[in-house]
């Protein structure tokens, strides 16, 4: 990664993902300490970012640290997605309950806890990838660290 930037939900791409393959939602000041012990200049960092805020407030920011990062919410890990036809599409996990996969540049969000949502999601990946909704669930995640996690169709 050239140049550490705080980034906004939209603007966490399947580019971004292939620069670094962790982001985490900046939350609280005392995160900028860690980002510091990085080697990061965060004051630069948070100028670039006041160039082009975010009207929500909702920060994101690339995981550079040693330690394997926890998977909880405000953690996106980069992951492939492996779909029950067989294909494959890169994608991301966050939390226990929630997933993504990128349809071209389109990022489609799945949330067990959003049912409807989900369904309307399944549609659109399936339309992408031009099969069945019956071909989409269940859905493997294989994370750059090899962690796996698998969903099940929740509606």
């Amino acid at each position: 990664m050239s140049e550490f930037h705080f980034r906004t939900l939209q603007e966490l791409t399947r580019a971004a993902f292939e620069q670094a393959a962790v982001w985490v939602e900046w939350e609280e000041p005392e995160q900028d300490i860690e980002i510091a012990s990085w080697g990061v200049d965060t004051a630069a960092a948070w100028q670039r970012r006041r160039a082009d805020p975010d009207p929500n407030g909702e920060y994101f920011y690339p995981y550079l640290g040693n330690a394997e990062p926890s998977l909880v919410r405000g953690t996106f890990m980069a992951a492939q997605a492996y779909l029950s036809s067989g294909q494959t599409l890169p994608g991301y996990l966050t939390g226990g309950f929630a997933f993504a996969v990128f349809c071209g540049d389109e990022v489609v969000m799945f949330n067990v806890n959003m049912k409807r949502e989900g369904q309307a999601a399944v549609s659109r990946v399936a339309r992408h990838l031009g099969v069945s909704e019956e071909q989409v669930f269940p859905i493997t995640f294989i994370a750059n660290d090899g962690r796996r996690s698998t969903y099940e169709k929740y509606w």
